[in-house]
């Protein structure tokens, strides 16, 4: 049996960018997450344990022994499509036992999945409908909703569209939301070893766009305590050039300076 330790998180882990989190006046917790692409099945549904886990790190102070004082959460997805093919706009779950189907957790978390493409109408109230449709198609005349609170809502975003100020705002958001989201599949792909990865560098035209990002591969997993014979055999590269790269990273620690590495690396980049 192992001793016990502190977990806590390392400083390069994985980030989380919420898109929505509000509180309540019972500070009941709702995180509310627009999924634009479907980026399979395996993902989405892990995925709500990584912005719970998150949050819930987060409601905690230090030091704090007593769970049960933690907020009850909400994790919400609104997607334009049906992650369970059941053509259900609303999938609600909650933690139940195996042995008796009866019985729930009750840990205090719910995870929900909307969908705007669903169709049991009669099954869900029509304000969720009105409010799924507006989401996927909020260009629409927004005077034919008859929800007051899908209509207060519709009325609202277009008052932020026609203000000069928050349209200029907005751009910039999206500028650097966009920017965030390039970053966050690009060191993805490096991080998974995927030939994406690499195929970054040599769409822009530039030989020592490769050479770049398998030095950055290589980087995080001597951070992660690799050595260079396990790193070539991850990355299916050659030993050489990963036991040179692995050198001249390990004279640059910690901030692992890649041009640095690269320069020293001394190969033809013709």
């Amino acid at each position: 049996m192992k001793n016990k330790r502190s977990l806590e998180p390392y400083y390069d882990s994985r980030s989380v960018r919420l898109d929505l989190l509000a509180f309540d006046e019972n500070n009941v917790v709702y995180d509310a997450e627009a999924q634009q692409k479907n980026i399979g099945n395996r993902s989405m549904r892990r995925r709500s344990r990584v912005y719970q886990s998150y949050i819930d790190v987060n409601l905690l102070t230090p030091g704090e022994t007593d769970f049960g004082q933690i907020n009850d959460i909400y994790i919400i997805f609104i997607a334009p499509f049906d992650l369970f093919g059941l053509n259900k706009y609303m999938y609600t779950f909650r933690m139940r036992c195996d042995e008796s189907t009866d019985t729930t957790l009750d840990d205090g978390a719910v995870r929900i999945y909307l969908n705007t493409r669903g169709t049991n109408d009669d099954e869900v109230p029509e304000g969720l409908v009105e409010f799924l449709h507006y989401m996927e198609k909020t260009c629409e005349d927004h005077h034919t909703i008859k929800d007051p609170l899908v209509q207060r809502l519709a009325e609202r975003v277009q008052q932020l569209k026609n203000s000069q100020e928050m349209s200029v705002k907005y751009m910039l958001f999206e500028a650097e939301y966009y920017m965030e989201a390039r970053m966050e599949a690009r060191e993805e792909g490096l991080e998974e070893g995927r030939a994406e990865g690499l195929a970054e560098g040599l769409a822009e035209g530039r030989a020592e766009g490769k050479y770049i990002q398998l030095i950055e591969m290589v980087c995080r997993k001597l951070k992660k305590g690799k050595d260079a014979a396990a790193i070539a055999a991850e990355l299916d590269e050659n030993p050489e050039l990963i036991t040179g790269i692995f050198q001249a990273a390990a004279q640059t620690a910690p901030d692992y300076d890649y041009e640095q590495i690269l320069e020293s690396l001394d190969l033809n980049l013709e």
